[in-house]
Formats: C-alpha cells, structure tokens, sequence
C-alpha cells in the first residue's frame, strides 16, 4: 500500500490523514467551462469554495468534515495569522503553470479553506 503514514499521539499510534488524495484544488473541475461554471453558479459556488462540500477520500466524505476531526489543540502549534495576500503571492509563483482563471479559484478556494480553520480552530 502506499501513502500510508502513521502518527503518534501520547503514547497511541494512529492512522494519519492521507493528504495527496486527488481529490483536491478543484481537480474535479477539469476545463476552463467546468471552472467558469463553478464561478458563475452561486450555489455551487458556495458549497464548494466557501464551505468546502467538495468530495474526499480520507477520513470523511468532504473537506469540511476531515478539516473538523483535526483535535483543538494541534491548531496551537499551526500558523493561523497567514493573511490573503500571502496566499495570493504563493500561488502567483505558478502562474506559467496553470490558468489565470484557475489560478484566481485555487487562490479563492485556499483562502477560503484556511477562514474555515480558522473559524473551526475557536470551537
């Protein structure tokens, strides 16, 4: 098997998160009309960039609910005072990479994704 990787906690071993699953930065969107869809579609649109409803294979069945089933206190040892426009110039660094149009969602999706730890870190 592979990306298989374990985790102690106290004196437990457990079954990390498997993080390069695929199904991640709007891989499910895979044209330019699929991207343009998610953008103009407000429902969509929410669900997927802002609350993070998006498919996973992990430990849930979405984004939302894996990020959720991280313990409190291993936010504490997180960064959580990363603003916008950093996440903005990490992901200009790819711009001969990937489209303009899905460089604008992945860096709309991301900045979304990391309000919601922030906001689920505090609960």
């Amino acid at each position: 098997m592979r990306n298989i990787e374990f985790t102690r906690v106290g004196e437990d071993i457990l079954l990390s998160p498997i993080f390069d699953n695929g199904s991640s930065l709007l891989s499910d969107y895979t044209s330019e009309d699929d991207l343009e869809f998610l953008k103009e579609d407000e429902d969509t649109f929410e669900e997927v960039m802002k609350f993070a409803q998006t498919k996973s294979k992990a430990f849930a069945h979405e984004h939302s609910m894996e990020i959720r089933l991280v313990g409190k206190e291993a936010y504490q040892e997180v960064n959580l005072t990363i603003r916008d426009e950093e996440i903005r110039e990490i992901l200009e660094k790819y711009s001969n990479f990937i489209s303009p149009l899905r460089k604008e969602m992945i860096i709309t999706l991301l900045i979304n994704r990391f309000r919601n730890i922030i906001k689920w870190s505090k609960i």
